[in-house]
């Protein structure tokens, strides 16, 4: 399964609706707080996938639950590497633009979520480079004007 959607928004000038500084991504504590880190996403799967066009027609928005969790160096009794901090992270990307989806299916593993500061392009709306960098199932690539860490709960694998 295939999508590719071309969203164009009207570039907001001087008061821009979004805030903050440059590179940030609101809210990251709350996930640096259960890893000591931003996490890499190596590995995690991406179970949902939601976009929303907002009433002001300059956005839109897509939202992404991800099953996250931390490899370590130890060993399970049948030898694969015990993981920890299972965890469902939302993260919300509004303001997307050039958004390319591919392959999303039953199962959706990534090989890491890039997130790259383009603020020094001046490209005066969008801040990052997203690309969530499949191993299997989902691929995507867009442009966003801010990030946000919504939600960081406790996460049972098979539950979703």
């Amino acid at each position: 399964m295939q999508a590719r959607l071309g969203l164009t928004h009207g570039r907001a000038r001087n008061g821009s609706i979004f805030s903050g500084m440059r590179g940030e991504i609101r809210d990251r504590a709350r996930l640096t707080e259960v890893f000591g880190r931003w996490p890499s996403f190596h590995d995690a799967e991406v179970l949902r996938v939601r976009m929303e066009a907002l009433p002001d027609r300059r956005l839109a928005r897509l939202e992404a639950d991800f099953h996250v969790f931390e490899i370590t160096d130890e060993l399970t009794p049948t030898g694969h590497y015990a993981l920890r901090h299972h965890t469902l992270v939302t993260l919300r990307f509004d303001g997307i633009d050039e958004l390319a989806l591919e392959c999303f299916g039953d199962q959706n593993v990534l090989f890491g979520l890039r997130l790259e500061d383009i603020t020094d392009r001046q490209l005066e709306w969008f801040r990052w480079s997203v690309a969530f960098d499949a191993s299997v199932g989902l691929n995507a690539t867009f442009l966003c004007a801010e990030i946000a860490v919504i939600s960081v709960e406790p996460f049972t694998p098979g539950s979703s």
